[in-house]
């Protein structure tokens, strides 16, 4: 199946550069300029699709992390210390990573 879809499109551009040779200068200049510019388009469309997946793939992380955080927060729990106006969150305290001082220097 595939190999006969190879076998056409080789046949196809083999007829097309045959009728290129016997073209006359100015309409293989029409004939090049015809198929530069269906290959710019493709090439524009290929970037544009690119770009278009890159943006559905980034808009997507972004879209789950910012629900996340909409969820923590309208959760209202916190796993935190607090000391007065200080809010100390206890995954910043150190414990558990075996570390004995607290000193970040």
């Amino acid at each position: 199946m595939i190999e006969t879809l190879f076998a056409a499109l080789g046949l196809t551009v083999c007829l097309l550069l045959l009728l290129r040779m016997g073209l006359g200068p100015a309409k293989r200049q029409r004939f090049d300029a015809f198929w530069r510019r269906r290959l710019d388009g493709l090439r524009r469309s290929g970037q544009w699709l690119q770009r278009q997946w890159r943006l559905l793939r980034a808009s997507r992380g972004a879209r789950q992390q910012a629900e996340d955080l909409i969820d923590r927060a309208k959760g209202g729990r916190v796993d935190a210390e607090r000391d007065g106006n200080v809010i100390r969150p206890r995954r910043f305290s150190g414990k558990g990573r075996g570390r004995d001082d607290r000193t970040l220097h």
